[in-house]
């Protein structure tokens, strides 16, 4: 009908419009399905006056869209679905012409709800990443970017392995993004380094989304010293996750110390997962810190508090393994040369002129990082 409706399209979808909003459950998914076949329903106007078609979709009110965003929380899962792939049909300047609409859609859709609107949350998802390369800057706001965030970031926490998957392609659109990187830089570290303990995933396709995420996050990190990071940890393209997050903490702290508190705060929070992959790479992420005297005293015996409490109730043999280690490098000498020493005096040269110390990295990446322009130099 949509294809060969012609100049009788824009009286169909105004016809429609009530419909989404219908106590009949069948009514709202044929009028959704309608309207996601028309793609983001700029589409018709190829094949209708546009100016008939954009009067119903435009005005100050925008009818249309506000009907379509309060489908986003419709109680049939399947309305919700057909939505979301709606959206994900849609072309790029209907994306940029709308972006801020559709945003607010996506968002209501990314809920921490139960099995039963997995699929709903999934093109959700698959939806928001198709979305967010063809946002203008003006089009998100901070606050926006954050609750996206959040709402990506609690999902982790769902024992799903495809859900896993899409959120970390998510995430690396959202580091690819500069509408959303000139807020949330920081955060994204944050959300970053939360990836990398996912890392030991035992489903190969997680741990290959979280690789992807970790080498696209160019407006984040320095991507050449990720990549390094990675290929100095891979051996036949499998990648040694202990050395690769020992040197992750030594690079956020040489380059990016102002993520080190929210990174530490991230990863005492991941020794309560309810993965026992995440919690073992979150105590061996711990001990990087430990290890390179990174942890104030007050850090430090919060590390200590949390650590005992998850070994006396760890079950996974590999988690308590990693817990314990971490356990036994919590000594009073590190914590008196943390306590005593100030981060910038460890993480910057004596001399003043502002160059980070290479020592905190391992000594194959110190030439890449002195090629590297600094963002954050020391005045």
């Amino acid at each position: 009908m949509v294809e060969h409706a012609g100049p009788q399209l824009p009286g169909i979808m105004e016809v429609l419009v009530p419909s989404l909003s219908s106590d009949r459950e069948q009514h709202r998914v044929t009028a959704t399905a309608f309207f996601s076949e028309v793609s983001m329903w700029l589409r018709a106007a190829l094949t209708a006056p546009r100016s008939a078609v954009l009067q119903l979709l435009g005005g100050s009110e925008k009818p249309l869209l506000k009907s379509l965003k309060r489908r986003a929380q419709d109680p049939c899962v399947r309305v919700r679905l057909l939505l979301f792939q709606g959206i994900e049909r849609s072309t790029a300047a209907q994306v940029t012409e709308h972006g801020r609409e559709l945003l607010a859609i996506l968002r209501s859709g990314l809920q921490d709800t139960d099995v039963a609107d997995r699929q709903a949350v999934l093109a959700a998802l698959s939806a928001l990443s198709h979305v967010l390369p063809h946002l203008r800057r003006h089009s998100v706001s901070r606050d926006v970017a954050a609750d996206v965030l959040r709402r990506i970031t609690a999902l982790w926490e769902k024992d799903d392995a495809e859900l896993h998957c899409a959120c970390a392609t998510v995430l690396g659109n959202l580091c690819r993004c500069p509408a959303v990187t000139a807020h949330l830089r920081h955060e994204l570290q944050v959300a970053l380094v939360q990836l990398a303990l996912h890392l030991r995933d035992p489903n190969p396709e997680v741990t290959q989304a979280c690789l992807w995420t970790l080498n696209n996050s160019i407006w984040v990190l320095d991507l050449n010293i990720v990549r390094t990071l990675i290929s100095r940890n891979q051996d036949r393209g499998a990648l040694f996750v202990d050395g690769f997050l020992e040197d992750l903490a030594a690079f956020l702290a040489s380059d990016f110390p102002e993520a080190l508190g929210g990174a530490f705060s991230c990863v005492l929070d991941c020794l309560n997962s309810r993965s026992p992959a995440v919690r073992a790479n979150a105590a061996v992420f711990t001990e990087s810190l430990i290890n390179k005297n990174l942890l104030g005293r007050r850090q430090w015996q919060e590390v200590v508090r949390a650590l005992t409490r998850a070994k006396q109730e760890e079950s996974d043999a590999l988690a308590k393994s990693c817990t314990a280690q971490a356990l036994e490098n919590c000594s009073a000498s590190q914590c008196q040369s943390a306590a005593t020493q100030p981060v910038w005096k460890r993480l910057f040269s004596p001399q003043g002129d502002g160059r980070r110390l290479g020592r905190t990295l391992p000594s194959e990446l110190n030439d890449c990082v002195s090629e590297t322009p600094l963002a954050n130099e020391v005045p």
